[in-house]
């Protein structure tokens, strides 16, 4: 797939922080510590109104800084770095991850094959401690989507993606490889800065999904140009997220989500499980209050059955767990997505 030798691209790192004095040495750290020729890459912070130490931390370490004087959101702070980039190749951070010492470079190897439009990398969750952090480490959170999402023509196309996703398991090893994916998350992607400016970058109207967003207009712009992923390049990430802040996280995401797939013309993504969950274990509640109860404890281990199966395969039990925490994923995620996106949408 990389045959053809290139010279090694001058690369811009956009680090864009909002409030990230307590995060931002590490972060600064690592990117300057890179195992990359110094005068092959620039990193840029934009520190998107910050109200605390943020812009004096940054200014101690020589690198740029870009100051918004109000929080205007990542889509709009992401344009600001593209504005200012010099490299060739656009790099996105975040102020809560560090990077391998390789990283940049394993990175910049991907651009050696000349049809990526954009190259990405792994992201190991830094936690792992509790049920809701082993979930996410075990559904891939924040990683490359290795099958499409926002590709199907009919609701039985997109039921058929969603589960080929679910089936994946991102607690095995892949080694080094580089693959094709769909979309990238912006804690550890890049894309050819000629493209992004072709395209007009980052669309402010989206203050979440911005990754989704760009990463589809990249594909549908960049004709015979793919994205890649290599598991050789390794961001760590401390997403501090707890399952409350994750449920209200999807919920206030809703109406972005929504505003994505209005914009480019594409099917929703429909979550049926937890409407048939609670819709006969309600039923059924009616006429016994017993039989009600235990439909609702069955019926996530018998929608989401790649849970028990993988269980099966390795005998941890927090794997008979998940499927109560997807159920309040998807669930958070239609409420979000149907029902408070028409009030957001009005304004």
């Amino acid at each position: 797939m990389i045959n053809a030798y290139k010279p090694k691209p001058y690369i811009s790192i956009v680090l864009c922080t909002h409030n990230g004095s307590n995060k931002m040495k590490s972060s600064l750290e690592s990117l300057i510590n890179q195992d990359y020729p110094k005068k092959d890459y620039e990193i840029i912070v934009v520190d998107d109104g910050s109200s605390d130490s943020t812009y004096e931390i940054v200014k101690k370490y020589g690198v740029r800084v870009i100051r918004h004087k109000t929080n205007i959101g990542i889509g709009a702070a992401r344009n600001t770095g593209l504005r200012a980039a010099k490299g060739d190749i656009y790099v996105c951070f975040d102020d809560d991850c560090t990077a391998d010492k390789n990283w940049l470079k394993n990175l910049a190897n991907v651009y050696k094959c000349n049809n990526a439009a954009g190259a990405g990398g792994k992201i190991i969750n830094r936690a792992g401690k509790t049920i809701f952090e082993k979930y996410l480490l075990r559904t891939g959170y924040g990683n490359p989507l290795f099958v499409p999402t926002a590709n199907g023509k009919n609701l039985l196309e997109r039921f058929i993606q969603y589960l080929k996703l679910k089936l994946i398991d991102y607690g095995t090893d892949n080694g080094n490889k580089t693959v094709k994916v769909f979309e990238l998350a912006g804690a550890n992607s890049s894309f050819k800065t000629k493209i992004l400016r072709e395209i007009g970058g980052w669309d402010t109207n989206l203050r979440s999904e911005e990754d989704s967003d760009i990463c589809y207009r990249v594909l549908q712009y960049a004709k015979n140009q793919y994205l890649y992923a290599t598991n050789s390049s390794v961001v760590y990430h401390d997403h501090n997220l707890t399952l409350m802040k994750y449920l209200s996280n999807i919920l206030n995401r809703g109406p972005n989500r929504r505003k994505f797939y209005l914009k480019h013309s594409i099917i929703p993504q429909v979550y049926p499980f937890p409407i048939i969950i609670l819709g006969l274990s309600i039923i059924i509640f009616i006429h016994s209050y017993f039989y009600g109860l235990l439909f609702f404890i069955l019926l996530p281990q018998i929608l989401y059955f790649w849970w028990p199966l993988k269980y099966m395969r390795n005998f941890e039990i927090e794997y008979l767990q998940f499927p109560y925490i997807q159920f309040l994923v998807e669930l958070f995620s239609t409420i979000g997505m149907f029902i408070l996106s028409n009030k957001a949408l009005e304004h």
